[in-house]
């Protein structure tokens, strides 16, 4: 085979392996962190427009800087970053949902919510936005 017809092959198939292994491996994590679990629930068409910027850690599963929260009296938005969507469904959890305690977990994350069984680590951005943040209710 001529190289240069081989050179071209690559150039073209490359995009296409890497779009399809980027989007399995999206697709796996959402899997992972039991995110499409809490889809069933707690999917939402709206979200706002008013929007922060997080890191968490969802069933072990580290979303570094990739989370867009933001906090409503009512409970949690959360989503993902644009290159993170697939299998990803934005999420609206109501406090009521939610378990929640404070320690020691990780470094970065001193809060723990549990949703249906999914373990959500939150840092300090997040939690000192929560009603709750002063007390533990587990």
């Amino acid at each position: 085979m001529n190289t240069a017809v081989l050179t071209l092959l690559i150039l073209l198939a490359f995009p296409i392996f890497f779009v399809g292994l980027w989007s399995g491996v999206v697709f796996l994590l959402s899997y992972l962190s039991n995110w499409q679990k809490l889809a069933v629930r707690y999917q939402t068409s709206y979200f706002p427009e008013d929007v922060k910027w997080c890191s968490c850690l969802i069933n072990r599963c580290r979303y570094s800087g990739t989370i867009r929260y933001a906090v409503s009296e009512k409970g949690l938005y959360l989503r993902t970053a644009k290159l993170f969507t697939l299998g990803h469904k934005p999420l609206f959890i109501p406090w009521e949902s939610m378990e929640y305690e404070t320690g020691g977990f990780y470094l970065f994350y001193p809060a723990k919510i549990t949703v249906d069984g999914v373990t959500i680590y939150i840092g300090k951005d997040v939690q000192k936005e929560l009603p709750f943040r002063n007390q533990d209710f587990v």
